[in-house]
């Protein structure tokens, strides 16, 4: 019932829920990354999950080529 006060519906819910479950597993991706755990949530906060995907992404593979 409280939802419905605030205006959220089945639909909204279920994206809410599917980003933040998105932004976690972005968070244990990125965990040993420079970014970190929190670094990587944040980065998914203020961008999109599939942005900060792709950043960690690359700067994940730069480190492993750095260190062969």
């Amino acid at each position: 019932m409280m939802l419905a006060v605030i205006g959220i519906g089945a639909q909204e819910l279920l994206l809410i829920i599917i980003s933040l479950l998105f932004i976690v597993l972005i968070g244990n991706y990125g965990k040993n990354t420079v970014f970190g755990y929190w670094g990587s949530i944040l980065l998914a906060m203020f961008t999109t999950p599939i942005i900060a995907f792709i950043i960690l992404y690359y700067v994940k593979n730069k480190a492993v080529k750095q260190s062969n």
